[in-house]
């Protein structure tokens, strides 16, 4: 339980960035957030903290983001001399980095190594039809893996290793590996196992032990997001609440969500902190807005087609 607690105050310090005047982040104080606790498989409870920040340049995402980059540079280093204990921020492979992993090409799933950049960019995907790109991705490939288990001390050494014959076609072939917008941080060679940090934030928990991973996110369209979730349907959770409705017709929304939430625990085992988390009612989650589902489909045609366990058994033994 004081391990528990004292993670929680831990945490609670990372919010006086919503300060109007003490804001560690300046001029780029935090107006919302949305926060999510889990604990791993060896009971070490870590958080989850999406932030957004005053000021936003309201950019259209692509490669010209000025204020986007120039934001990401005031707040994002990856730079060891601005760390007490360097070896918090580098990354090192654990079996997490390939448990998503299908073959024996295995890839770490957090993109370590990082690949050096001269400046920070925002690079877009290569478009499929461009008649370069299945070259360009296995040049990708090439590269990365030789980025894992080679050592050089220059970009320019490790592009001329490789025949890119200039960093425009450098930044071609990250075009050509990615799969959706990304941010690449500027780094050297000497720097492609550090984990993207903020230097404030690294300062409170240099004497914990603790790592910190900070990015950044861009956001398309918000409403093409919405499109996509209806056409994927309903998550399964929310599809067992819909079973659970049909076994308790006389519950209410947050009855069949303390039903499901007992059935959960009594299903899983759990570390002795997130225990305590539960005991000492302390929150999974917290954001500072208010987060509503709003079911996507129409209630009468839900109706037509859920149907409980006992009415398809009742309709085979009919069959029968």
């Amino acid at each position: 339980m004081t391990c528990c607690l004292y993670f929680n105050k831990q945490v609670d310090e990372f919010f006086i960035l919503k300060h109007k005047k003490f804001s560690a982040f300046g001029d780029y104080r935090m107006i919302a957030y949305f926060k999510r606790n889990e604990f791993q498989q060896r009971g070490s409870p870590r958080a989850h903290i999406l932030l957004w920040f005053d000021k936003d340049p309201k950019e259209v995402v692509g490669e010209d983001m000025p204020g986007t980059i120039q934001r990401i540079d005031a707040l994002i280093s990856v730079d060891p001399e601005k760390l007490q204990c360097v070896k918090n921020q580098m990354h090192k492979h654990t079996f997490t980095c390939y448990k998503r992993a299908k073959d024996e090409n295995k890839k770490c799933r957090f993109g370590a190594p990082f690949w050096p950049m001269r400046e920070t960019a925002v690079l877009i995907p290569m478009p499929k039809e461009d008649s370069r790109r299945d070259m360009l991705r296995r040049k990708f490939a090439d590269m990365h893996r030789s980025l894992e288990f080679e050592e050089c001390d220059d970009l320019d050494l490790f592009l001329a290793r490789h025949n890119v014959r200039s960093y425009g076609n450098y930044l071609n072939v990250l075009r050509a590996g990615i799969t959706r917008p990304r941010v690449f941080v500027k780094r050297t060679m000497q720097q492609k196992w550090m984990n993207n940090f903020n230097p404030w934030i690294a300062s409170l928990t240099v004497q914990h032990g603790y790592t910190i991973r900070t990015g950044t996110i861009l956001v398309r369209d918000v409403r093409g997001r919405v499109r996509e979730q209806d056409q994927q349907g309903i998550s399964s959770l929310h599809c067992d609440l819909m079973k659970l409705r049909d076994e308790y017709p006389d519950k209410d929304y947050t009855g069949l969500m303390k039903e499901l939430g007992i059935r959960m625990l009594n299903a899983v085992e759990m570390s002795s902190q997130e225990t305590a988390s539960y005991l000492l009612n302390l929150h999974m989650s917290e954001s500072s807005r208010k987060v509503q589902f709003i079911p996507t489909f129409w209630p009468h045609e839900r109706r037509k087609v859920r149907k409980t366990h006992k009415q398809m058994e009742e309709e085979e033994l009919a069959e029968d």
